[in-house]
């Protein structure tokens, strides 16, 4: 099944249109049709097993192109926690934290060189 933005779809992926910003996720359930995902609204209108945190704005972030400033831990960890079903939301808000803090790196390096042959 997916959500979008969070949110279980309510229509086959093929007659969804997405919009800029969305965020789609696939997610393989293996009861309940999604009662094992954490998700709100997937279940039927049971309980699901567990609540999962709105990791929307973590993947968004990973997409974005500034984060192309974080670290490769920092985006080691975005990755690994918005993977994670049992991620905290501490856990998030810290991951997208460091994705939106990153300090800009320049891509140009200044070479100094002498002229061959002298000092």
């Amino acid at each position: 099944m997916y959500t979008v933005n969070n949110v279980t779809a309510q229509v086959g992926a093929g007659a969804l249109t997405l919009h800029d910003g969305d965020v789609m996720r696939w997610q393989f359930t293996l009861y309940g049709y999604g009662c094992d995902l954490g998700l709100a609204d997937s279940c039927w209108e049971s309980e699901s097993y567990f609540s999962q945190v709105d990791k929307t704005d973590l993947i968004r972030g990973i997409g974005k192109g500034k984060t192309a400033t974080a670290t490769d831990a920092e985006l080691a960890t975005a990755r690994t926690t918005a993977v994670n079903p049992a991620a905290t939301q501490q856990q998030v808000t810290a991951a997208l934290t460091a994705l939106n803090t990153a300090e800009p790196t320049s891509a140009w390096v200044r070479l100094t060189t002498t002229a061959q042959g002298q000092p």
